[in-house]
């Protein structure tokens, strides 16, 4: 195990700033509540932050809930409060949210655009897949999906929606033509995610992972590199472990309560955002008191090793693997550092697949090589570890 001193310094924080919502997705783990946040609690979380960050000069915080764009006046105010506190102490602060796009109106977005605010946009797919899962949560409220791509493709061109998070539920089919849908739409990264809180069932998982294989190897033999930012972050992983190149994840699955924390809607502190649905037992302090160290202890020995088992030893997708999400394995055997099944068996399809992938290609794909080199000279691919941790911002 590490030394528990050696990362202290925390530097990004998911804040609840709402946990209401104007849709009742069909697989969200989140109890929709009224609370809400406020700018006391706001304008603390962004102080701790910044003092809790020590010498680091970037940070970040993300609006969560919920639907952050529910509560959009308390955001600009925090943003720009956010902005004069970290500038009046030489740091830098970055901003984002999840959200689900909805009220994406034209002011919203030239205004976040302006204060610098970039969303990833929770989006399921085409109109059959968006209409069977993301009901409005108002009686009698349809939506209407025409309106929906239109105030995308205004978000997109302006580049406040940069990232696509497509959630994949059991049962879902069409996997391919929700990934055309999202390409048409104009989104240049897709993420794709399977709903962490619904059953599983493994030949469900190998038909996505199979019907995504086909479509990513027709797509790049005419040309097209498909901007999966999961698969193609394996890919070149694959790519490193030919060429002998390759370093296995050692810090373990995310930054929980190390450098990363989430923050509840009345500031109470825990391991990360996941964490604050599992209620006060799981509490590590709040934004005006502190963290506890003592809580917060176990958590800064975290490494790979420590979410990996003996069984894990003979996966085939062991080289690939940081570990699961400690929220998820909590809530599903109800231990944080023992694996829960559905991150393994789809880890072990997506990395077959792109063993699959990788075979095809590489010797007679010319776009596909290209990719590689240019994947290799700009560095622009987050590393497995960071991936891992965005997919489970909403899963």
């Amino acid at each position: 195990m590490k030394d528990a001193n050696i990362t202290t310094a925390i530097t990004s924080l998911t804040y609840y700033l709402t946990e209401a919502c104007n849709l009742r997705c069909t697989y969200c783990y989140l109890e929709k509540n009224p609370a809400r946040s406020s700018t006391t609690v706001g304008k603390a979380t962004i102080d701790f932050l910044l003092k809790e960050s020590g010498r680091e000069k970037e940070v970040h915080l993300r609006f969560f809930g919920g639907e952050p764009l529910l509560e959009l006046p308390l955001l600009l105010e925090l943003v720009r409060y956010g902005k004069e506190q970290a500038e009046q102490v030489g740091k830098k602060i970055r901003f984002d949210m999840i959200s689900n796009g909805t009220l994406l109106e034209k002011q919203t977005v030239d205004e976040l655009k302006h204060i610098g605010v970039e969303v990833i946009n929770s989006v399921d797919g085409d109109r059959a897949t968006m209409q069977l899962n993301r009901p409005f949560y108002q009686l009698g409220q349809k939506q209407n999906f025409d309106d929906f791509d239109y105030k995308l493709h205004y978000a997109l061109e302006n580049q406040v929606v940069k990232v696509a998070r497509m959630t994949v539920s059991p049962g879902q089919t069409n996997i391919v033509e929700n990934i055309r849908h999202l390409l048409e739409v104009g989104y240049p990264e897709i993420m794709i995610a399977l709903a962490t809180n619904l059953p599983w069932q493994a030949e469900a998982i190998e038909h996505i992972y199979d019907c995504l294989s086909d479509f990513y190897i027709e797509s790049a033999q005419a040309g097209r590199i498909l901007p999966l930012q999961i698969t193609n972050q394996l890919l070149f992983a694959r790519h490193e472990i030919v060429q002998g190149k390759y370093q296995a994840p050692e810090n373990g699955f995310c930054g929980a309560g190390k450098e990363m924390l989430g923050v509840s809607p009345n500031g109470q502190l825990y391991p990360c955002h996941r964490f604050v649905q599992l209620g006060g037992e799981y509490r590590l302090g709040d934004v005006f008191n502190g963290v506890n160290t003592e809580k917060r202890a176990p958590f800064l020995n975290v490494v790979t090793d420590t979410l990996h088992h003996e069984m894990c030893l003979t996966c085939p997708a062991l080289a690939y693997c940081p570990g699961s999400c400690m929220a998820a394995n909590l809530l599903a055997t109800g231990d944080a550092f023992y694996p829960e099944s559905r991150h393994c068996l789809e880890l072990r399809a997506h990395v077959r697949v792109v063993t699959k992938i990788y075979d095809v290609l590489i010797n007679n794909c010319p776009a596909f090589t290209a990719f590689l080199r240019q994947f290799q000279q700009n560095k622009r691919g987050k590393n497995l570890k960071s991936l891992f941790a965005e997919l489970m911002a909403e899963a």
